[in-house]
């Protein structure tokens, strides 16, 4: 390389580099434009997404854009590529982008529930303070996984229970001993706005009413 030849390279090159920088930001924005201006642009993205390689589609659930993530996902729990599960694991446990290991925890419980349960209840057992806790529980709670039931319990007895998500996932267990913990939940809402009481109250009220109908208790 001369050195007349050098300046141009190195131009090329940070050019190169900031395009690969800024090219998630970008096409996020391109999303949201499609979306305000293509009702039906989801699908559209479904469409053109569907031969996609697993790979490709596996790469987009790290995408900054919801829309390319969410279409990837719903794409990959279609699919069912059990030869894949290595890099949806390894996404699952990486560091930051909590959106990319959520969805990357749903298409593992599309694609092996057994493997999918083990590794959600190793990150139950971390607790509370781990990224995943709550969407771990929540795909437990939906299958209705033993091992989970007991710390799905201290969950809703926590001083924040009534508005954390466990009056949903007790009402998915559907067992009969979850009652007197949402009614106890029940007395403890506080919340100074009354619509937010409403709201909160009715969640858990749908839940014990849930239960007992599914137990066959009118």
């Amino acid at each position: 390389m001369n050195k007349k030849s050098f300046p141009l390279v190195l131009t090329i090159t940070l050019i190169a580099a900031i395009s690969f920088i800024l090219k998630p930001g970008i096409e996020d924005l391109w999303t949201r434009f499609q979306d305000f201006t293509h009702p039906r642009y989801s699908q559209m993205l479904e469409k053109a997404w569907a031969e996609k390689s697993t790979d490709f589609l596996i790469d987009k659930l790290n995408h900054p854009s919801i829309k390319y993530s969410g279409v990837a996902m719903a794409l990959l729990a279609q699919r069912h590529d059990e030869v894949k599960i290595g890099r949806i694991l390894k996404i699952i446990t990486q560091k930051g982008n909590p959106r990319g290991r959520e969805f990357a925890l749903s298409v593992l419980f599309s694609w092996d529930e057994k493997k999918a349960s083990e590794v959600s209840m190793e990150i139950v057992r971390i607790g509370s303070n781990h990224p995943l806790y709550r969407d771990a529980m929540l795909h437990l709670a939906h299958i209705k996984y033993g091992p989970a039931f007991p710390y799905l319990v201290e969950m809703a007895n926590l001083p924040d229970g009534p508005k954390n998500g466990s009056a949903h996932m007790l009402k998915d267990f559907g067992r009969l001993e979850a009652i007197p913990i949402l009614e106890n939940m029940l007395k403890n809402i506080k919340s100074e706005d009354p619509v937010v009481r409403d709201f909160l109250g009715d969640a858990i009220l749908d839940a014990i009413q849930s239960i007992k109908e599914n137990n066959g208790i009118n």
